[in-house]
């Protein structure tokens, strides 16, 4: 399946069902970031939206995108 045009909030809604998650999205704030996350039992996705930032990866303020994966990435290891 394409999804073109989305918003960034519906992209990952509809990639989280399309892995079979069908809980309510919870959004949080941390700084200046949109934090979505979806999950169960097993699985959680996370989408981090940062107004005007379009497609870059942020370094530094207000967040550095690859101290944030990576910490994802230690509270939910592979199983």
């Amino acid at each position: 399946a394409l999804l073109v045009g989305a918003a960034a909030p519906d992209a990952g809604k509809w990639c989280a069902e399309k892995i079979g998650l069908k809980s309510e999205p919870g959004t949080a704030t941390q700084g200046s970031a949109q934090v979505l996350t979806l999950k169960d039992h097993r699985t959680t996705v996370q989408l981090w939206t940062l107004p005007g930032l379009g497609h870059d990866w942020p370094r530094t303020n207000p967040i550095n995108a690859t101290d944030v994966i990576w910490n994802f990435f230690k509270r939910h290891p592979k199983r």
